[in-house]
């Protein structure tokens, strides 16, 4: 009981081990790379996430605090001479005695309050009902509208004309005073304008704003940090668009610290792989393309490699090409012996059917009636032209070419003019026979078929002449067309003797053996039918 859970252990160590030993080379490498990258890819993700998370907090509170100055700088120098204003018409207001009030005296004093505040561009005054007492050379026709009291001015937006403006009322709510302050010269108020990269500021009211400086920045990397602050009691907001470096030099090594863990990590498993797969097996492969079967051995390179895997590939290869080679040995002799085996059958049908032309020959020699020394040599003429063809395919059995048709039909020819009888010796055959062969079982049918036309040729019209073709198909060149054509064969004699009938049955019987019609030109004395042939 004591040894049950060491055993177990055993057990499971040699479970664990086993599974890993039958993995691939290709799996462990991935396997060990991945666990030893995950924990630094996982660190350094999460770091350059913190590190940019922290960089862009500090750009935005960096900006705020730019914002938030300049703000202020800009109520700072727009509250004096609004505040003048106001003074000016209280002042104007209280030293008339009588309306309407002197225009010229109120221009005066318009320029007066314009010359003592640069930065006001136009000044106007207004009654209570919004109508123009007088304005300065240069007013631009805005809005106008009494000013409330909870504040000390309003600020408004006019950004057709590129102006801010503050209204003002002078403490009898009498009148009231609009001071234009031109977008160019507010924006020369900022503290930074001349800062690289320049940041942009806009002010904003609602769905109207003013663009006082464009950002501007030498990085196309750069992002724009926007933040808006309040000013002038909440009435306008005042935008600063920040270009900042979305990483610092420490955020990049940050981020691109898992790219190069990750590229280090793909360098070494492809030398890993190159030195250990992919080298041996471009060895192997180049052994087994040199590799000729049957004539050497399989001869492997020496592989430097510590891959249980690849070795027993090859070990594998060595012992297939072994039995590959062993095989075909044993198919080469067999065939080898096949060859002989078919040689000597041919050879010895032909030497039996020669036996039997011979016989044939000796008891037509011993008969006396002329009917039947042409029916033994009508018999003679079919066993020579079936002798023929196993002569001739016993010729080409060495290239496995078949039977050759030339060599077939003009040695079939000859024995036909050699066996005719005195009356056919007169009879002409001409050849027209393309290079071609068939096999045995097309050329038996084919022998017979030129036997019996020109036996029937020989016999009714003895001094005919007689056209063998063979010529090829175009649109198929797999098949031939045989064709037989004679002057006897369009004349009735030929074609409605006695043996006739006997005739047609014989020849479309081996037309049936060739698998193709047979066909007859009474014109022109011509049988022809398509046959199937092996090209050279």
């Amino acid at each position: 009981m004591a040894d049950q859970p060491q055993h177990r252990a055993a057990s499971n160590e040699a479970m664990r081990n086993g599974l890993f030993a039958r993995l691939s080379t290709g799996a462990k490498m991935l396997i060990i790379l991945s666990v030893a990258l995950l924990p630094l890819g996982m660190i350094a993700v999460f770091a350059s996430r913190e590190s940019a998370h922290v960089n862009r907090l500090r750009h935005e509170a960096e900006a705020r605090a730019v914002a938030t100055a300049d703000a202020s700088t800009i109520i700072n120098a727009i509250t004096p001479a609004t505040l003048n204003l106001r003074q000016g018409i209280a002042d104007l207001a209280a030293s008339v005695t009588e309306y309407p009030v002197d225009r010229a005296q109120c221009r005066l004093r318009l320029q007066t309050i314009l010359d003592e505040n640069p930065i006001l561009t136009a000044v106007a005054m207004f009654d209570k009902r919004g109508k123009a007492v007088c304005t300065s050379s240069k007013f631009a026709p805005v809005a106008t509208y009494f000013p409330s009291e909870d504040t000390g001015f309003d600020v408004r937006l006019a950004p057709a004309e590129g102006l801010m403006t503050t209204t003002v009322a002078e403490p009898s709510r009498r009148h009231f005073g609009i001071a234009e302050f031109a977008a160019g010269t507010i924006a020369e108020q900022l503290s930074f304008r001349n800062l690289d990269p320049r940041p942009g500021v806009v002010l904003r009211q609602g769905n109207r704003s003013i663009t006082l400086q464009t950002e501007l920045t030498n990085n196309p990397l750069d992002r724009i940090v926007p933040v808006t602050v309040p000013m002038a009691s909440g009435q306008l907001g005042l935008e600063l668009r920040m270009p900042a470096s979305p990483l610092s030099t420490v955020d990049v090594l940050l981020v691109l610290l898992p790219i190069l863990m990750w590229a280090a990590g793909g360098i070494i498993g492809w030398i890993v792989v190159d030195r250990l797969l992919l080298r041996p097996l471009v060895q192997m492969q180049r052994a087994i393309s040199s590799f000729s079967s049957g004539e050497t051995p399989l001869a492997l390179p020496s592989l430097k490699t510590p891959a249980k895997e690849i070795h027993e590939l090859g070990e594998s290869f060595l012992r297939a090409t072994e039995s590959l080679t062993a095989h075909e040995k044993e198919l080469a002799e067999g065939l080898a012996n096949q060859k002989r085996l078919t040689r000597e059958v041919h050879h010895r049908v032909k030497n039996n059917l020669q036996v039997v032309s011979s016989l044939i020959n000796l008891h037509a020699r011993g008969a006396a009636d002329h009917a039947v020394i042409e029916a033994y040599a009508s018999i003679q003429r079919r066993v020579d032209a079936l002798a023929v063809v196993h002569r001739n395919h016993y010729a080409e059995l060495e290239e496995h070419q078949g039977v050759a048709l030339r060599a077939l039909i003009g040695e079939i020819a000859s024995n036909l003019r050699a066996s005719a009888t005195q009356d056919a010796m007169r009879t002409t055959i001409t050849l027209n026979v393309m290079s071609a062969s068939a096999t045995q079982d097309t050329a038996v049918p084919i022998a017979f078929l030129i036997t019996e036309i020109i036996e029937l040729v020989m016999v009714c019209g003895p001094k005919s002449n007689i056209a063998i073709g063979l010529s090829p198909l175009p649109e198929n060149p797999e098949r031939a067309q045989l064709s037989i054509q004679s002057p006897s064969l369009a004349t009735s004699e030929c074609m409605n003797g006695p043996t006739a009938e006997r005739f047609r049955r014989i020849v479309t019987g081996l037309a049936r053996q060739l698998r193709a019609p047979l066909e007859h030109d009474l014109a022109l004395g011509r049988y022809a039918i398509d046959i199937r042939i092996i090209r050279p």
